[in-house]
């Protein structure tokens, strides 16, 4: 009985050439999504500066309208399954810190950010206008 070994293409072959495509294209598309999650992180960082200055400030309708945004944000990030996955494995590669928001919000499943992901985050909820003096009924 004879053993066969595999016919693997050589250099000069038809069928290294797609396999080298293949690897090119697979490699830029991982840069993409690294380069994705970086803005990613980037554009969180802003929006939880925002939501922090304001509340600092006591502009609550500022702080109120940031955190809208971090939840739409989160929202967002989890229908992205692809950035979702990176965030989550690479996150402090991508300049996640360990504990902050964007870690807890990558941490999070999907369903979980639709309900209270305020309180998960711990985004201060700015009180609201009062409608007048309670009579305590």
């Amino acid at each position: 009985m004879t053993r066969r070994s595999p016919a693997w293409p050589r250099a000069g072959s038809r069928g290294v050439a797609p396999f080298g495509r293949a690897v090119g294209e697979a490699q830029r598309s991982r840069l993409a999504l690294e380069e994705r999650g970086r803005a990613a992180v980037r554009a969180w960082d802003k929006l939880e500066q925002a939501h922090d200055l304001a509340a600092g400030r006591y502009e609550w309708e500022a702080a109120r309208a940031a955190t809208g945004e971090m939840e739409a944000f989160a929202r967002a990030l989890k229908q992205d399954a692809a950035l979702d996955g990176l965030l989550r494995e690479r996150g402090g590669e991508l300049g996640v810190a360990e504990g902050s928001r964007l870690a807890r919000v990558a941490a999070l499943d999907g369903a979980a950010v639709g309900r209270e992901s305020a309180r998960e985050l711990r985004l201060e909820q700015a009180p609201r206008q009062s409608r007048g003096m309670s009579m305590g009924m």
